[in-house]
Formats: C-alpha cells, sequence, structure tokens
C-alpha cells in the first residue's frame, strides 16, 4: 500500500475548488503502474494498494501534464485518519458450505484506539452477535472472537465512528464491499458484508446432516411445508422431480 496526502491550494482564495482525476505514477524496479485519484477537496488522503514488490519511490504527480496547474510541490507527511484495508472473511464473499466461521479480523491502515463497544456483527438484521474482542498494535488488527462458529447466513460487521488515529475519526465508506475503505475525509460509517451458504444436505438447517434433513425433504417434495429459503428443487433445475427425490439420497457427505 502506498500513502498519499493530495491538497489543491489556489492562487487565489477566492478561487473555487477544481475536482479532478489525477495520476499518480510510481515506478519500482524500474515496472511503472498508474493509479488515478480524485481530488475534489482542499485535502485528501489515499491508502492506494500497489502492485508488484519493492520500495515505494517517490510518486509522480500528473507525469503527462493533463491538469492545468502550476507546478506541484512535496509536502511533508501529515499522518491521515485510519481505514480498513483488508478483513478476513474477505468482504462480499460467500464461503463455500460449510466453512467454519469462528473470528472476523480486520486490518486497518494505523494503529488505532478503539473499544468492543465499536464494532457490531449482526445476521439478517438480527440481534447483534456477542464476541470478545482483540487487538494487536504491532499487527494492526482487531480480531473480534466468537463464542461459536457462525451458523449459516449473510453477516454485517460495522463500526462506529469512534475509532480514531492521529487524533482523527475513522475513514469508513465502504462501496460495493471494495477495500481499502474511506473517501479520503475522515469519518463516515463502515459496513461490510459476508455469506455462509446453507450446506445443501443439512435441509433442516439444525447444524447437522442425518435423517432429520432425509424426512424434512420428503415432506418438502410431497407438498408440506419447507424450512424457509428451502425449496423441493434440489438440483436447482428450475422442476421438482425425481430427480430432486434421487440427488437429495446421493448426497452422502456432509458440507
Amino acid at each position: 500500500y502506498m500513502k498519499l496526502r493530495l491538497r489543491q491550494a489556489q492562487a487565489s482564495p477566492a478561487a473555487p475548488l477544481f475536482p479532478t482525476p489525477v495520476d499518480i505514477r510510481v515506478i519500482r524496479n524500474a515496472v511503472p503502474a498508474t493509479y488515478v485519484v480524485d481530488s475534489d477537496a482542499v485535502s485528501k488522503y489515499f491508502v492506494i494498494p500497489l502492485t508488484g514488490s519493492g520500495v515505494v519511490p517517490p510518486p509522480n504527480l500528473d507525469p503527462d501534464n493533463w491538469i492545468l496547474r502550476q507546478p506541484s510541490m512535496v509536502d511533508a507527511w501529515v499522518p491521515g485518519p485510519p481505514v480498513l484495508i483488508a478483513s478476513t472473511p474477505a468482504p462480499g464473499i460467500t464461503l463455500a458450505p460449510g466453512t467454519s466461521v469462528a473470528s472476523i479480523s480486520l486490518l486497518f491502515s494505523e494503529n488505532i484506539t478503539a473499544s468492543p463497544a465499536n464494532f457490531l456483527i449482526s445476521r439478517h438484521g438480527s440481534a447483534p452477535i456477542p464476541f470478545t474482542y482483540d487487538y494487536i498494535p504491532a499487527n494492526q488488527t482487531a480480531t473480534l472472537l466468537l463464542a461459536s462458529a457462525l451458523p449459516p447466513g449473510t453477516y454485517t460487521v460495522t463500526t462506529s465512528g469512534a475509532i480514531r488515529a492521529n487524533a482523527q475519526d475513522l475513514d469508513g465508506e465502504v462501496t460495493g464491499n471494495s477495500l481499502p475503505s474511506g473517501n479520503g475525509i475522515p469519518g463516515g460509517q463502515l459496513a461490510i458484508t459476508f455469506t455462509i451458504p446453507q450446506c445443501p444436505a443439512d435441509f433442516d438447517s439444525d447444524g447437522t446432516t442425518d435423517f432429520f434433513d432425509y424426512d424434512t425433504f420428503v415432506s418438502c417434495f410431497e407438498g408440506g411445508p419447507c424450512p424457509p429459503g428451502t425449496t423441493a428443487d434440489f438440483d436447482a433445475d428450475g422442476s421438482v422431480d425425481f430427480f430432486d427425490y434421487d440427488a437429495v439420497v446421493a448426497f452422502e457427505s456432509p458440507c
């Protein structure tokens, strides 16, 4: 990652802000890479995922001189707000059926100050899921340790704006579950999601695969009630027939 602060200074105090995309070129190990950021505030911070490896040299601002401007200057570095740069499970991921999730790890760009009250885990908007909070300053990683593995469902992890670093609030906005978080300006609530799908063989959703699942499917197949979120179309071919029954019988191993 490259941390970057971009300031826009006008020649006249009365001149308006000029919002524009800006190319940032980095050359590492003789390999150039260009990243585009939006200069739409007087001062913005960016945490940019980089390709390749090696030491990050000073970046080149607007290398092709596309912007009508005076020459740029290098500022002394002023640390910015924290952003979330990675999480486990990854944001937006649908895990393999039967995957065990007993903890959630959140990696920040800065060494944060936070408490358990600053984090919330929920499933389908249900009551908050309890957890134990652990933070390792050396790794800048917060871990939410769960009492037991999470059952299938879609989970949302949210944070409050009280998470801080460098005397600034978390830059938390997330669009499309894409990280790093933030819009370059401190503030904004962070929310990411991930999904643990239902194990197909666990038809009654009780967390185990056994003959109760078979009995529940037979009842559903014959027109009885089906568990929420399930259907007798077990093979998902668009029709309910004996191929679904065969698919259930053939599902001999649990997820």
